[in-house]
């Protein structure tokens, strides 16, 4: 018996000493809060982690509480119990960093935005979810603008989050820094074109690819070094573990592309048929990969073409080629659509 009130008062003070507190910050700059809290039977006066916000609270099992004075929480209970509260707050903030090396590595960091010196268990929520309607972004979520637009528009149902736990972590008032990867990764290069109509003298996109990613990662802001020399940046997205990671992050002054559309005209009634003349100049004295990407019309069969090519999607046909130092590549396909 004794045994048992001592277990009890153990688990009472773990409680009130916050040991028990979440926190699952989203993207979208709110933040649940989950604290476990031994309550006596009674009044219990209890001060909160954060600002509620709204200023409401819900718990478990179900509790009068009463918020006063932003953190301070006065909940009635018949009898002695270990009660879970959760609210929302907008006092933390978490952003995701990478550092690539072209040479052959990816570094990323978390950082998190704390009010205040805590220990607490942290999960990070990426990307969007739940059940939204209408196609205007606030803060990361969808809505609707108006309640005409509810009526108009269906629910749009999101399931892309990923929630990443970080564990137990002692949070220091300001901004902390997690490292999360440090990992050695076979970088490849390759040039993009990806036009979408007839244009002349475009430069085309540096991409770097690996073919897996070492882990579940959040997305981020990624900053590209080439070779110790700083590339550029660019934003990516969450990344799953062996999923194929690609970023684009700059133009390619010494890579250029143009295409030209050189003839489109009725075969029929029902079916047109398009040439288009692709060519890519290669301006520096290092052989480089290239892709070129080309949308189709609905419906398309391919007549002819000069290079080899991979299907993509039902719209999407793919060219994959190297352009030799100081060369030049052309070559033409013609499909056959209906128009």
């Amino acid at each position: 018996m004794k045994r048992g009130v001592f277990l009890f008062l153990m688990v009472c003070c773990i409680g009130i000493l916050g040991f028990s507190i979440t926190l699952t910050i989203l993207q979208n700059g709110v933040t649940l809060v989950e604290e476990k809290i031994a309550l006596q039977k009674g009044e219990n006066w209890i001060e909160l982690v954060t600002q509620p916000e709204p200023p409401m609270i819900f718990t478990s099992p179900h509790i009068q509480a009463v918020i006063k004075d932003n953190r301070m929480a006065m909940l009635m209970t018949p009898s002695a119990t270990l009660t879970r509260i959760v609210y929302t707050s907008r006092a933390f903030d978490w952003k995701m960093y990478y550092m690539v090396e072209l040479t052959g590595s990816l570094r990323g960091s978390i950082t998190l935005y704390s009010p205040l010196d805590i220990e607490v268990n942290v999960v990070v929520g990426a990307g969007e979810f739940g059940s939204f309607t209408g196609a205007v972004r606030n803060s990361g979520l969808k809505y609707a603008a108006t309640e005409m637009e509810m009526r108009r528009v269906p629910p749009v149902h999101v399931e892309t989050a990923r929630f990443y736990e970080l564990g137990r972590l002692h949070l220091k008032n300001g901004w902390n820094t997690i490292v999360l990867l440090e990992s050695e990764v076979a970088w490849k290069k390759k040039a993009l074109f990806a036009p979408g109509g007839d244009t002349k003298d475009e430069n085309l996109v540096a991409v770097a690819y690996c073919e897996e990613a070492p882990l579940d990662l959040p997305g981020g802001i990624a900053y590209i070094f080439d070779d110790g020399k700083f590339a550029g940046f660019t934003l990516i997205s969450n990344m799953a573990k062996n999923q194929k990671i690609e970023i684009e992050y700059g133009k390619m002054y010494d890579l250029i592309g143009s295409r030209t559309t050189v003839e489109d005209r009725y075969e029929s009634k029902e079916y047109r048929v398009r040439t288009v003349s692709i060519e890519i100049r290669n301006l520096s004295f290092t052989p480089r990969l290239v892709e070129v990407l080309e949308r189709l019309p609905w419906d398309w069969k391919m007549v002819k073409t000069e290079k080899e090519y991979m299907v993509v999607d039902a719209r999407t046909i793919k060219y994959r080629f190297e352009v030799k130092g100081n060369g030049e590549v052309r070559f033409r396909y013609t499909i056959r659509y209906r128009r």
